[in-house]
């Protein structure tokens, strides 16, 4: 944490110089001057080299003063002299206060301290939070416990759900190779979003049949990232010209309730078939109620009857504010953005019907989008705050939304990264928390 002033900063920067020029003493001198100004970091480092020279009670104090200006380093510090010196009680007071700014080697400690418990789940969500945040170390820990654990498959799937969140993280921040490898471990943990990400990836590499193969497994896994495999399977076989291939695809999305599904087939030409219906060309009824075509004209039959979604109803209360606020927003991708930050704030103030209302409006405009990619992202906010209003069934509808209308982007690394947000999304829902949104430019 910085000091309140330019002068203390300098004379920070000076310390820093001569301790990297092995000079303590010089250092200690130009900190200490920092110190007076109030900059934390300066006392802080003061109290390691104090400690360092075996003088605990100086390290203390400037440890306390550090952290009473708010610094998480020195509260970790202050954590961790008390554990070496015994007191464990002090020590998890200081762990958790570094832990709730955000400090990872705290949480990673008051993991261990929950582990040696024998407090299973509170040892893997302090390390989870802490891989979540960038700690590869915690990671390691979670991959490490739970092959001890008796109930290592429960363990392995969480371990997977924290990987995957890791990966997410790093794609979003254009970190490709670690996303990658976050992924493949997610993967082997089982969990198919992540699968589906490695598949994603694969593809932006060239190398289609390693794509297939993750979609595949996506597939045969039969959890929430599937119905995206078969469909990702139905493009592909479509892109290869294998039109019976790709409808048999869409067909299995849409028996398993992806309306979405229907959307793809319409754009396959009429395949005749000699006599009799092909087992690649299912049985389709004759009309499909509501405003989606016959399934004869789409190729595919669907189990939801393609209805229209009903109209969203009057919104009350706090929502209609923000409603006519927002109809003064004349760009309908910074008005769904709007609407979707109004929703989670909402609902983080435990206004969920309100919230609900206004995200459902926040995916009706984003509908409205002309452009895919900024449609993509304005579906994959407005399904983020239809999660964190605790309506999971529409999120996931927005967030599949989202994907298909990633598929359309022209431009191979902008799909490529609208793909990969919007499977980030799915797994954040799948995982019962809104994923990482990644800043727009």
């Amino acid at each position: 944490m910085t000091g309140p002033s330019s002068e203390s900063d300098g004379l920070w920067e000076l310390g820093l110089r001569s301790y990297r020029g092995d000079d303590l003493a010089g250092a200690r001198t130009w900190w200490t001057r920092a110190a007076e100004l109030g900059h934390s970091d300066a006392m802080n480092e003061l109290g390691r080299l104090a400690k360092n020279g075996g003088d605990l009670s100086t390290a203390r104090t400037w440890y306390q003063r550090a952290a009473d200006h708010g610094n998480s380093d020195a509260m970790f510090n202050l954590g961790l002299t008390a554990q070496q010196s015994g007191d464990l009680a002090g020590a998890r007071i200081w762990y958790r206060r570094a832990a709730d700014l955000g400090d990872t080697d705290s949480m990673r400690a008051l993991g261990l301290f929950a582990m040696q418990n024998g407090e299973d789940d509170v040892a893997l969500d302090w390390w989870s939070r802490a891989a979540a945040l960038g700690d590869a170390d915690s990671m390691t820990a979670i991959e490490l416990y739970a092959a001890h654990l008796g109930d290592a498959d429960t363990w392995r799937q969480r371990a997977g759900e924290a990987m995957f969140k890791f990966g997410a993280r790093a794609a979003a921040s254009g970190d490709r190779d670690t996303a990658l490898g976050w992924y493949r471990r997610a993967a082997d943990q089982g969990i198919g979003m992540a699968m589906y990400g490695v598949a994603v990836m694969a593809e932006q590499d060239g190398d289609r049949f390693t794509a297939r193969t993750w979609f595949q497994r996506g597939v045969d896994l039969g959890d929430d990232a599937s119905l995206l495999c078969m469909n990702e399977l139905g493009r592909l076989a479509k892109e290869d010209g294998d039109l019976l291939a790709a409808r048999t695809w869409f067909q299995r999305a849409a028996d398993l309730g992806d309306d979405e599904a229907t959307r793809e087939p319409r754009e396959l030409p009429t395949v005749e078939v000699d006599s009799g219906p092909s087992p690649a060309s299912p049985v389709v009824p004759a009309q499909v109620s509501g405003s989606v075509e016959t399934a004869t004209s789409l190729g595919v039959a669907t189990n939801t009857a393609g209805s229209v979604p009903s109209s969203v109803t009057a919104p009350t209360g706090r929502a209609s504010d923000i409603a006519a606020e927002a109809v003064d927003i004349s760009d309908p991708f910074q008005r769904s953005v709007s609407l979707s930050e109004s929703a989670e704030a909402l609902a983080a103030d435990g206004d969920g019907p309100d919230a609900r209302e206004v995200a459902n409006r926040a995916r009706g405009t984003a509908d409205t989008i002309a452009d895919p990619a900024n449609r993509t992202e304005a579906l994959a906010r407005a399904a983020e705050a239809l999660a964190a209003a605790g309506d999971e069934p529409a999120a996931r509808k927005a967030a599949n939304r989202a994907h298909y209308t990633a598929n359309t982007i022209n431009d191979p690394a902008q799909r490529r990264d609208a793909r990969l947000r919007v499977a980030s999304v799915l797994g954040g829902i799948a995982a019962g928390r809104s994923s990482a949104r990644q800043p727009q430019g």
